[in-house]
């Protein structure tokens, strides 16, 4: 009903501090490779998905802290730049997706809006042949083994998404420290831990603000073991 609800004068969309992505295993080929993963990004259009599926005030995501998070602005991350990421899958040793591997992209089986999942991943299935001359697979299983199976690291690309805990970009950022059982990608980056556990030591907020920063630079735009879609929106009418 998005379509015609949207329209109505009594709509009202905000800003929802969560954000839909999707993450590597970064632990075996193909995605052990920086340089794939931000081809994979770049190879990724963002605001196709969102005007094609979800229809409501999403907007999409250059970074993993939604905003409106306090006394936080993220820096941008990789966009959608079709030629570059053809460039980065060739420089893997992939031109034009030769000898690439088949890859799974995973999702859990779900009702109601949770449908999205298998929608997204249609998308992107079409996406990223037309773009990287790669084949995706796609694998649906159940909710329950779904997140055991991510835990395992028995995917190779799979659906994310995350909704804050608090209002800090703490809640987000500190997922993907090598230590959380949250991060389920398998990556590890000494530099990033290390930015993380030296801004949450700060209290000045600038200081603060400006180290996570640095982190997320590393997580979305030059390391890149997860790559972010959109951010929700809330709405009533």
């Amino acid at each position: 009903l998005m379509d015609v609800l949207v329209k109505r004068p009594d709509f009202h969309s905000f800003t929802y501090l969560g954000t839909y992505f999707y993450r590597f295993n970064v632990t075996k080929p193909p995605f052990n490779d920086a340089r794939v993963r931000r081809a994979f990004a770049l190879a990724t259009d963002k605001p196709k998905l969102i005007s094609k599926l979800t229809r409501g005030a999403e907007v999409p995501a250059r970074h993993f802290v939604p905003v409106g998070v306090a006394n936080y602005a993220s820096p941008e991350g990789l966009g959608y730049d079709p030629n570059a990421a053809r460039q980065l899958l060739a420089e893997a040793g992939f031109p034009g997706g030769k000898g690439f591997p088949r890859v799974t992209y995973t999702f859990f089986s779900a009702s109601g809006g949770a449908k999205l999942h298998g929608k997204v991943a249609v998308e992107l299935q079409q996406m990223w042949p037309d773009i990287l001359g790669v084949e995706i697979e796609l694998r649906q299983i159940e909710r329950k083994v779904f997140f055991s199976a991510q835990s395992q690291l028995d995917y190779e690309i799979s659906t994310s998404s995350w909704i804050g805990d608090y209002n800090d970009a703490n809640t987000f950022l500190d997922l993907f420290m090598s230590t959380s059982g949250n991060n389920r990608t398998g990556w590890k980056n000494e530099r990033y831990d290390a930015l993380i556990r030296e801004a949450n030591q700060l209290t000045d907020l600038k200081k603060r603000a400006g180290l996570f920063r640095q982190a997320e630079t590393i997580l979305i735009a030059e390391e890149a073991p997860i790559v972010p879609l959109y951010f929700y929106a809330g709405f009533n009418y």
